[in-house]
């Protein structure tokens, strides 16, 4: 899994994703990979774009 290579070469103790609260696809598959649903919330994710909901999801090292 390319997760435990973010934890192993980078010495990370979390990853954190946040795809579009929308769209089902990523958010299935982050559980099904291991990852805890933390928040949704609404943000900007950048200076160009507009407001949308996002899923905060995260994985710890030691889930790996």
């Amino acid at each position: 899994m390319s997760t435990a290579a973010y934890f192993n070469n980078l010495k990370l103790k979390k990853l954190y994703c946040q795809p579009n609260a929308f769209n089902p696809s990523p958010n299935k598959t982050l559980e099904k990979a291991g990852f805890r649903f933390v928040k949704e919330y609404i943000t900007t994710p950048g200076s160009i774009t507009f407001e949308q909901a996002v899923k905060l999801w995260e994985i710890n090292e030691a889930i790996i």
